[in-house]
């Protein structure tokens, strides 16, 4: 079902581009002269598109011109490519010489039938469709290959003309830290379903091991951006806050003075509303440039917190035009666009926490209790509540007010009913779990009872409030009875957020689970202890994790999504011989010089590879080998001087391997290469990856299985490539011979959980088996091991350690995995 929501969306994407241009006629008989007309400048070109940062690609790139013009902002990253390998070597040189190499970057594609990227991955695309023609791709690969609301930029029938890709039906955002104003916890995303493919990842790293304070405000998506807080480098001290693009992860911009974790964050539309520093008012901040729009100051501050693990994450919302505040016994309803105060509501009993917003009644719900302090370290509980109170927002006047003898740390509204919850999990008030709904019209609980199960959170999913301990409990709102049957999971997901899409609970372990109780457990990745995966725009985002639960997951901020397997390339088609291109000569190699938030989120580095800018430099006779890993870039010097040097189609990561005359190594785009030592002559390239497909990784273009390195032995050169077992299919590890590049061997690692149908009996869960990321192979005891370091380092006390993958040369199909000694 959910892969056919998603056709039938891309083909009413299609249909409403279609209908609102006249884009069919001039792309598809527009292509008729044949002849380049000269490139319209980057001057001119992003401000008639309007895209000023992203991804941004140009077929039929030549000279280099442009590629450079337009990575010399700093906010975009620039990718051509070249239908000849003269055109490719002429428009490196020249961006090479610019010094803007891996801000800008060219490759050769002799066919842009199906365009190298994911779905849904470019801002701008720019291409001369009247001298491409034959070579041209179609109008539906184009609109493939853009995120919504990106922009063609196309020449046809002689005119420039753009045209913006409409978003497809189905995807929806995810505003605040519980879904909306509702706090429901589920988001209403019909594209959403179980991720088989890594979108984007980038390095942002939480500091802690178990959730608590830092890095606890989750993600928001907006406006086709997202945003979160992370770890500032000082303890203590402010949190970056940092804009992402939704769908390819290219940071947008960064500010440090920003991000306080302990409170609120929301983004609607243009806007992110947030709090600065302690003792301060709400500000607007532009979700496009990071900076400050407005200050709230005629709303309320929020104050120092009153304890460690202290958050008022929750003590703003934004509905119908007005943000929200309920700090101290005051409630503030503001203008978010002006900042003007429109009303104010004063508690006479007690401070008020967490509120919710019915638009549909006009109504605001909060909890009173005895004092302002919301302690928790995952969870803010409110402790010493009163009573659950309904604002009328026109007339700020008290509906009902219903008593209610318990702490809480949830209220979430859904047609006519306010369900109540207090966790009892790792972190939370742990004693006084508590369940219940309240009738909105009249503020009657219609019932309550204590949550004796070991519980996190709850949210309201296809009208039922759902909560999960070692098994997911599906309750009716209104009586509190049984709405579907328990359903049993083999483990216990206590400590991480469940959320939901519309066909979809996904618990924080991370299973899917559909309407029919199937289950579908997903281990490339998991959030951060507490936050959980957030379904929004057709994927799910993560924020990175400290947690020892999952040793092997893909680690960092991360997007992952669904995409139908597609044929790999025949192995007979993946040796290249070397051609007539040549390395670039000193005199063409400067120093980078590229500035932005591009380049900035480089130095954020991964746990895959390198730290420096440069591997470790290789010595072989008179000759010295170093790969400049953001510039794609390996040289070769001679007593401190450049003879030549090299550029991939993508990050080299670690040093070369040289041996007889020969250099190789492995690079992110997916490709093995075997170069001339004396000269840098490419011999031959193998394609490790399945097929070309390329992603975001750390705010740069890579293949969705990149090769980190590569080993020679007995007399045989071995290399893996993919990024974890259980995305994009797997990781592959190849045997060639060196001399020739001609395959000896490949076995694939892959992981394909099974879906569970309701009631069948599922076995305990283990994590470390087969989930594995991907590292560089090491040769011992006459095996090849793809021996997996953990990231963090297991504590000694771990119930369980990383695996390793043990491949015999003499039989390669006859996989072992163990666990290292």
């Amino acid at each position: 079902m959910p892969r056919q929501l998603i056709k039938v969306n891309f083909h009413l994407a299609l249909a409403g581009l279609l209908a609102s241009v006249t884009v069919l006629i001039w792309i598809v008989a527009g292509i008729v002269s044949g002849q380049a007309a000269p490139a319209p400048a980057a001057r001119d070109i992003l401000p008639e598109t309007g895209v000023k940062a992203g991804l941004c690609v140009h077929l039929g790139a030549t000279d280099g011109k442009l590629e450079t013009e337009l990575a010399g902002s700093g906010q975009l990253l620039v990718h051509g490519i070249a239908l000849t390998q003269a055109s490719r070597d002429q428009a490196r040189a020249a961006i090479l010489a610019a010094g803007l190499y891996g801000l800008a970057s060219v490759e050769h594609h002799g066919s842009l039938t199906r365009l190298p990227y994911s779905d849904n991955q470019v801002n701008l695309l720019l291409a001369d469709l009247d001298a491409l023609g034959a070579q041209a791709p179609g109008v539906e690969e184009i609109l493939r290959v853009l995120v919504p609301h990106g922009v063609a930029y196309l020449r046809a029938g002689g005119t420039w003309k753009k045209t913006a890709k409409p978003q497809p039906a189905g995807m929806d955002e995810w505003t605040h830290w519980w879904y909306d104003a509702t706090a429901a916890g589920a988001s209403k995303d019909t594209v959403v379903q179980p991720p088989n493919a890594l979108r984007w990842v980038a390095n942002d790293w939480a500091k802690v091991g178990m959730g608590g304070e830092f890095s606890s405000t989750g993600m928001r998506a907006a406006g086709g951006q997202i945003v979160y807080a992370f770890n500032g480098p000082k303890k203590g001290g402010p949190d970056y806050l940092l804009a992402r693009d939704a769908f390819n992860g290219i940071c947008r911009w960064k500010r440090l003075d920003f991000g306080r974790t302990f409170y609120p964050m929301i983004a609607v539309g243009d806007r992110v509303y947030t709090v600065a520093a302690f003792d301060s008012h709400a500000v607007a901040l532009d979700f496009a440039t990071g900076a400050t729009l407005l200050t709230y100051d005629q709303g309320l501050k929020f104050p120092r917190p009153k304890a460690v693990r202290h958050s008022s994450k929750n003590a703003m919302v934004h509905a119908d035009g007005q943000l929200i505040q309920a700090v101290g016994d005051r409630a503030i309803a503001l203008d978010a666009r002006t900042g003007k105060r429109l009303w104010e509501y004063q508690e006479a009993d007690g401070a008020l926490h967490l509120p919710v917003v019915s638009a549909k009644e006009d109504a605001l719900f909060m909890v009173v209790a005895a004092d302002d302090r919301a302690d928790g370290s995952r969870w803010p509980a409110v402790y010493g509540v009163k009573s659950v109170v309904c604002v009328d927002r026109s007339t700020q006047k008290v509906r009902w007010r219903t008593p209610i003898d318990n702490n809480l740390c949830q209220l979430a509204y859904q047609d006519g009913h306010l369900a109540l919850f207090n966790t009892n999990s790792i972190g939370g008030d742990m004693k006084n779990g508590f369940l219940g709904v309240i009738r909105t019209r009249d503020g009657k609980l219609l019932w309550s009872e204590p949550c004796k199960d070991y519980v996190l959170n709850m949210m309201i999913w296809q009208d039922a409030l759902v909560y999960s301990h070692g098994q997911v409990f599906f309750r009716d709102l209104a009586t509190g009875k049984p709405k579907q049957p328990t359903l049993s999971l083999n483990y216990n997901p206590r400590c991480n957020r469940m959320t939901g899409a519309q066909d979809w609970i996904i618990t924080g372990q991370t299973t899917f689970i559909n309407a029919n109780q199937d289950q579908t457990l997903r281990g490339i990745t998991r959030s951060q202890c507490a936050m959980g995966g957030m379904p929004a725009y057709g994927q799910v985002y993560f924020t990175t994790g400290g947690c020892g639960c999952l040793l092997n997951p893909i680690r960092g901020y991360q997007a992952h999504g669904y995409e139908p397997p597609m044929p790999s390339v025949k192995d007979e088609l993946r040796l290249e011989q070397g051609a007539a291109n040549l390395p670039q000569s000193d005199r063409n190699t400067q120093s980078f010089g590229g500035k932005g938030p591009v380049v900035d989120d480089w130095t954020h580095t991964d746990f895959t590879y390198a730290k420096d800018v440069k591997t470790q430099p290789v010595q072989d006779g008179e000759r010295t080998y170093t790969a400049f890993v953001h510039e794609h870039r390996l040289e070769c010097l001679v007593e401190g001087k450049v003879v030549w040097s090299f550029i991939a189609g993508g990050r080299i990561s670690t040093s070369p391997v040289v041996q007889d005359g020969k250099v190789f190594f492995g690079a992110h785009d997916g490709w093995v290469y075997c170069l001339q030592a004396s000269d840098g002559k490419l011999l031959w390239r193998f394609l490790a990856a399945p097929r070309e497909k390329k992603v975001v990784a750390y705010s740069q273009l890579e293949s969705a299985w990149p090769v980190y390195g590569v080993t020679l032995y007995e007399g045989r050169l071995a290399f893996s490539a993919g990024r974890h077992t259980e995305a994009d299919g797997g990781i592959w590890i190849y045997s060639l011979d060196p001399k020739t590049g001609k395959l000896d061997w490949k076995v694939s690692f892959q992981v394909n959980r099974p879906t569970y149908q309701q009631g069948e009996k599922q076995p305990p869960l283990e994590y470390p088996v087969a989930s594995v990321t991907n590292d560089v192979l090491k040769y011992e005891d006459g095996k090849l091991r793809l021996a997996v370091r953990a990231r963090p380092p297991v504590p000694p006390n771990a119930r369980t350690k990383p695996p390793e993958f043990v491949v015999d040369p003499k039989n390669p199909q006859d996989v072992r995995i163990g666990l290292p000694q």
